[in-house]
């Protein structure tokens, strides 16, 4: 990793820790930007599949604890979305490819829907147009899905996005 995304990274966990410590901190750290999000759509672009589900998991707490602030950019939720699916191995528009689903991939799928999950949760019917275009086509993706391809972990997280 770059020395700037090791920083934006150790202020993301800054942040995570901070927003859920009870009681919460009386000097909060500052909001998430879009940085932090740009930088974890470019260490999963570069690091192999292997090493990625840690940056998919911190996605999910993002999404989890962050749902305003670094997506008020435009069509940015959408652009870490994608990232996250093709790190995953999905195609955006075929859906998860029809080879096998190894231990990293298991792994891996089972941290996108999670995120999927919170992602999706935070949209709602006043969403912008772009990102209400880009839920229906989150949902086409993943109801493309053999559910019989799925472990158990998997069908609950596949079942809360399709429930949200």
């Amino acid at each position: 990793m770059y020395p700037q995304e090791i920083e934006l990274l150790e202020e993301i966990f800054t942040y995570l820790t901070a927003v859920t410590t009870s009681p919460p901190p009386s000097n909060p750290p500052a909001l998430l930007t879009a940085a932090h999000i740009e930088a974890i759509i470019s260490i999963l672009e570069r690091w192999p599949p292997s090493q990625r589900f840690p940056l998919i998991d911190l996605s999910r707490l993002v999404f989890g604890f962050c749902p305003k602030g670094p997506f008020d950019v435009a069509g940015l939720k959408a652009k870490f979305l994608d990232a996250l699916f093709v790190a995953t191995g999905w195609d955006i528009q075929e859906g998860p490819s029809p080879s096998p689903i190894g231990r990293v991939k298991e792994t891996n799928t089972n941290l996108l829907l999670k995120a999927l999950a919170n992602a999706v949760g935070e949209w709602d019917g006043g969403a912008k147009e772009i990102e209400a275009e880009w839920l229906s086509k989150v949902v086409e993706i993943v109801g493309k899905v053999p559910y019989s391809r799925l472990v158990k972990a998997q069908k609950v997280a596949f079942a809360t996005v399709l429930f949200k």
